[in-house]
């Protein structure tokens, strides 16, 4: 399980977080002014508006992310798998019906 969940998850979110710290390493000393309707939101250098912290909880909750995506997807493909199982059963069990009744009738 380990190997199936946990390391794509773990390498996602080390990817993001890398890809994060570059970005912000080559960005981080830039101005940034975010404004919407003459409004002020933010003015500052990126690195304020980003920051490692959250660069890690952004990079871990998309891992996590990519884990239930993965886990969902292992769960559709095995719904699917016994689905086909039931229905096979179900004809196996009418088939049985179908010779149960034909040695009742003789």
């Amino acid at each position: 399980m380990f190997k199936k969940l946990v390391s794509p998850t773990l390498a996602i979110s080390g990817m993001i977080l890398v890809g994060f710290a570059t970005l912000l390493a080559q960005h981080g000393g830039k101005r940034l002014e975010v404004r919407i309707d003459s409004h002020d939101l933010f003015y500052g250098e990126v690195r304020d508006l980003l920051s490692p912290g959250v660069g890690a909880a952004l990079s871990l909750t998309l891992g996590v992310a990519s884990l239930a995506v993965i886990g969902y997807g292992k769960s559709a493909s095995r719904e699917e798998e016994l689905e086909k199982r039931l229905l096979y059963l179900r004809k196996a069990v009418l088939d049985k019906d179908v010779q149960i009744e034909e040695i009742q009738k003789n």
